[in-house]
């Protein structure tokens, strides 16, 4: 598809514009109640989040993690089959190069072990721990906007007032902005980390092609 790329670029964007939108019809007071539960909420995830995502890795996942490639690559050996790219699927033949290991690397029964770990801490640390963090920032926006919609209802009655509810639109649209590009933070970390996770699919080639999601995010990681 060759439109997907632009498709991909432009999601941030949509959610920017949907949230300015959504601003100026919620008003000021809704969203900038929104936006400091949000605020809040996202610096204690920018505190936790990465910390909670490679703790859950490292103590849930890695294991299994470990136990599933070294049990493809027993199986594919079994089978005759003798290097990475033969035996294991995209994703995990990725993430042995980025740790440094060819994709024609021939593997041994001896060596599977071993080979298993590097294998996953690589996986861990190109994919499952970028996509866990971004999934955590995901969550804290939801409780966040939850936390806000109850004090935003208890203001409901005083800005039911001509003058003030026009005021309170216009700068709920400026505040939808402020909202909106978490958001599309938030989009950019999630389409980056699920392209990761299926690396030989057209999504991931789409979103490699999109300079400018891949931009945002290198941005992006260095503020989380």
């Amino acid at each position: 598809m060759p439109y997907l790329p632009y498709i991909i670029t432009a999601i941030p964007f949509v959610v920017l514009a949907v949230a300015v939108i959504v601003g100026r019809v919620k008003g000021f007071a809704g969203i900038i109640l929104s936006a400091v539960a949000i605020i809040v909420c996202m610096i204690l995830a920018r505190t936790y989040a990465a910390p909670l995502a490679e703790a859950v890795t490292s103590k849930i996942i890695h294991t299994k993690l470990v136990e599933s490639i070294s049990k493809q690559l027993i199986e594919g050996i079994a089978n005759g089959k003798t290097t990475l790219s033969q035996i294991l699927p995209g994703m995990f033949t990725a993430a042995a190069e980025s740790g440094g290991m060819a994709a024609d690397s021939s593997v041994t029964a001896d060596a599977v072990k071993s080979i298993s770990e590097r294998i996953a801490l690589s996986a861990e640390s190109v994919a499952i721990i970028p996509l866990l963090t971004a999934v955590f920032f995901a969550l804290v926006y939801i409780i966040a906007q939850l936390i806000s919609r109850i004090f935003i209802k208890l203001s409901d009655l005083i800005l039911k007032l001509p003058f003030i509810r026009q005021a309170n639109n216009w700068l709920g649209a400026v505040f939808g902005g402020i909202v909106g590009l978490i958001l599309a933070a938030l989009s950019v970390l999630l389409i980056v980390s699920v392209s990761r996770m299926i690396p030989d699919s057209a999504f991931s080639v789409a979103v490699g092609k999109a300079s400018l999601i891949n931009l945002f995010y290198e941005k992006i990681q260095l503020i989380i």
